[in-house]
């Protein structure tokens, strides 16, 4: 028990006689094992000169020096070197970690300038569609109002025509031009939008927290050899695949499902049937479409035009052959006011004449005119299915509501139903 303290004693004292081998003033305090015998240092500036000089440096406590020979400095010199390339290896994850981070930040501080873009292009955008809608707005009631007591106006604007319709109580007032939303994405979104993966491969290390850990969830389609395949051909897109969007599938007017053939009709939005794209853009004035206000294709307008033309009384669009050739005017068929003339005694003939311009009597197929009846409807066969009520008895479908001016059953004036045109007269004390 005796040898301990004497071991100790003669290490200390070992300690306390060697000298820093440089300045040859201060005691040693470490060892270098850059060569043999080993260079004995002093804490001072001694140090710091000794490992600026080329070649391998690894300093050990001075205690040791009575433990290394010129036998095993080869041997321990050759272990410190292995020792000292593992330390470095491993202080460089810290150099990768900084690296890890000054890249994230890099990535942030670009979201950074895409999200400042993006807030610069909405509120251009915003903005721009504020000063074009409130200019429309301001043309639409200048107009409305100018001709507020003109049940026959023509408006210029589509939206004008759609202030007219919706102020009638056979409408809801509904006014609203777009259905705003916006949504901001949760936190799930944005930390799948940027995923750091911090996957530890020693259980000594720690982790990185939950909540912020990148989400993944399993796709039961890409499970099996089919979704092996589906992964495989998508990987070699060189661009990402946009969802597709479903477009309609009924027009938005009659509600009737779309054919093949109404596809070449369609505006981007996809809202009107062929016959409904005829009624709203034969000879009109604009071409807008009022459900997604998008400008409607030339050509679009073009095939809507063609073959078609409309008729001046009651306002709706009609084919060619549905006008009376015989007339001056662009008049149809179910609009001529027929009337019997005698041409001989025992022969009666019958005319045509358009009650609207006052015209001539002109001549008419009778064999056309024999074929049609009666109608319980004011504009087509559809307006008892799908319509509303005239003041006059008959029926409007929701295709001719907006241009029909004059029912083409009894030839009354369309007006606003007959509440409304009771209400119209008090307003303005008519008899």
């Amino acid at each position: 028990m005796q040898a301990i303290p004497s071991i100790l004693s003669l290490i200390s004292r070992m300690e306390g006689n060697l000298m820093c081998s440089s300045c040859g003033q201060l005691p040693a305090a470490l060892l270098c094992f850059c060569n043999f015998p080993l260079p004995h240092l002093c804490s001072s500036q001694c140090l710091t000169k000794h490992r600026s000089l080329p070649r391998f440096h690894f300093e050990v406590p001075i205690s040791v020096a009575g433990f290394v020979t010129k036998d095993n400095f080869n041997e321990w010199q050759d272990w410190l070197f292995r020792l000292s390339r593992a330390q470095e290896a491993l202080r460089e994850n810290l150099t990768a970690l900084e690296a890890f981070e000054g890249e994230m930040e890099g990535i942030f501080t670009a979201l950074d300038r895409d999200i400042e873009a993006m807030k610069g292009e909405y509120r251009r955008e915003i903005r721009e569609i504020r000063g074009k809608v409130g200019e429309m707005v301001t043309n639409a009631i200048a107009e409305t109002s100018q001709n507020a007591l003109n049940p026959e106006s023509d408006f210029t604007s589509p939206l004008s025509e759609w202030i007219w319709w919706r102020a009638h109580p056979a409408h809801a007032l509904d006014l609203r031009l777009y259905s705003p939303r916006l949504r901001m994405m949760d936190r799930e979104g944005i930390t799948r939008l940027v995923e750091v993966e911090m996957n530890k491969l020693s259980p000594l290390l720690p982790e990185l927290p939950a909540h912020l850990q990148p989400i993944h969830r399993p796709n039961p389609a890409l499970s099996g050899p089919i979704g092996l395949l589906s992964i495989l051909s998508q990987a070699q897109t060189p661009f990402p695949i946009e969802p597709v969007v479903p477009k309609p599938t009924n027009c938005r007017v009659c509600q009737a499902a779309f054919t093949l053939e109404d596809l070449a009709y369609h505006c981007v939005g996809a809202c009107r049937c062929k016959a409904c794209t005829a009624e709203a853009l034969t000879e009109a004035t604009s071409s807008i479409c009022r459900y997604c206000y998008t400008d409607i294709p030339h050509s679009v307008v073009s095939l809507a035009n063609r073959g078609m033309l409309r008729c001046h009384v009651c306002g709706i669009a009609v084919k060619e052959q549905e006008i009376e050739q015989s007339a001056k005017c662009l008049i149809c068929c179910q609009c001529v006011t027929i009337e019997t003339k005698d041409k001989y005694v025992f022969w009666k003939t019958k005319k045509g004449r358009c009650r609207q311009c006052k015209s001539d009597l002109f001549d008419l197929n009778e064999e056309q005119y024999r074929e049609m009846r009666t109608k319980a409807w004011g504009c087509c066969e559809q307006a008892v299915e799908q319509g509303n009520r005239l003041a006059c008895g008959h029926w409007v479908c929701r295709r001719h509501e907006e241009h029909l001016k004059s029912c083409r059953a009894c030839q009354k004036m369309v007006l606003p139903r007959a509440a409304a045109e009771a209400g119209f007269q008090d307003l303005i004390g008519l008899e």
